[in-house]
């Protein structure tokens, strides 16, 4: 299953800031007025003083203080009151500095794009939801799939139950030829799935030679846990191909002389606990591995009834209540 992530695409444009800059205009002192010259006194008769001269302008500062004005001419003798000197002007005010411009906003991010539904599931298993994009709609749920559930109605199973109350027990069916078949290159097919049992509960289907020395397949043995072959999934293929692997537990195997195949439930010997164990088989069938014409063992699709299973009690290990039945439903 694959997402696409939601995406978040910011674009940010700045403009630098300009910082303003201070006045640099100085700040002196306005001029001083000059006095003017006292009036001469000659004859008795008074001529007026000269005017003052003005004083100097100041230089602006931040705000510039006015010049002082220029101090009276001395009275001359008889004479008129000098005038007053002219005020000095006033300094220039410092320039303002200029503002910084305004930085622009950032644009706005735009929102994250919706994220894919999850894929179905196999088998019934519901898909995941898609994740929610930034600001984006979230992922709608997958479909859930669709699993086959196993039915044996209209077409038939042989049904082995077997009820475990401990280690090492077995529902044991089996199927005996009237004569030994060869079994060299066949390969064999169980067609079955469970309605009961767990990870302590095992099918189990193995051929064996006939007496005295009834020598089976061990290595090449069908050997499946039950808790991994439900019906809700459907009916599985088991398949074997009967061979003598060369190991210690397959001894003197010999493929070309089989005289039966056994079909049963076992339980492991680690517990704590068992639970009972069932399981519906479709049917057993064989073919030639060579020409895939059919084998010699079969067909046996179980169609009005569960021969030529037979469910043997004999057996040291049989688990006590277990049965052999037919069902159509």
């Amino acid at each position: 299953m694959s997402k696409r992530a939601g995406m978040v695409a910011i674009v940010a444009l700045m403009t630098a800031c300009v910082y303003p800059k201070l006045s640099t205009s100085e700040d002196w002192n306005g001029g001083t007025g000059t006095s003017g010259a006292g009036g001469s006194d000659v004859n008795d008769g008074s001529t007026s003083g000269s005017n003052g001269v003005s004083g100097t302008a100041g230089k602006g500062g931040t705000t510039g203080a006015a010049g002082n004005g220029g101090e009276n001419g001395t009275a001359g003798k008889g004479g008129t009151t000098g005038v007053a000197g002219t005020a000095g002007a006033g300094a220039m005010a410092g320039v303002t500095g200029t503002g910084g411009a305004v930085a622009m906003a950032g644009a706005a991010g735009s929102g994250g794009a919706g994220a894919m539904a999850g894929m179905s599931g196999t088998n019934g298993a519901a898909g995941r939801g898609g994740a929610g994009g930034t600001s984006g709609t979230s992922g709608s749920g997958g479909s859930a799939g669709g699993g086959a559930v196993a039915s044996c109605a209209g077409k038939g199973c042989a049904v082995i139950s077997a009820p475990f109350t401990g280690p090492e027990q077995i529902g044991l069916t089996q199927i005996t030829f009237s004569s030994v078949i060869n079994l060299t290159n066949k390969k064999i097919t169980i067609r079955a799935c469970a309605t009961e049992g767990d990870y302590h509960s095992f099918f189990m289907a193995y051929v064996q030679n006939p007496l005295p020395n009834p020598q089976g397949n061990y290595g090449t043995r069908i050997f499946q846990r039950l808790d991994l072959m439900s019906c809700s999934d459907g009916f599985l293929d088991l398949t074997m191909s009967p061979a003598n692997t060369g190991s210690a537990q397959d001894g003197t195997f010999d493929p070309a002389s089989v005289a039966l195949i056994n079909v049963e439930l076992w339980s492991d010997g680690i517990g704590p606990a068992w639970v009972k164990s069932t399981v519906y088989i479709d049917s057993i069938t064989s073919i030639d591995l060579t020409s895939m014409a059919p084998g010699p063992m079969g067909p046996y699709p179980f169609t009005t009834n569960f021969n030529p299973l037979v469910l043997n009690k004999n057996d040291p290990d049989f688990a006590a209540g277990s049965t052999l039945t037919w069902l159509n439903q």
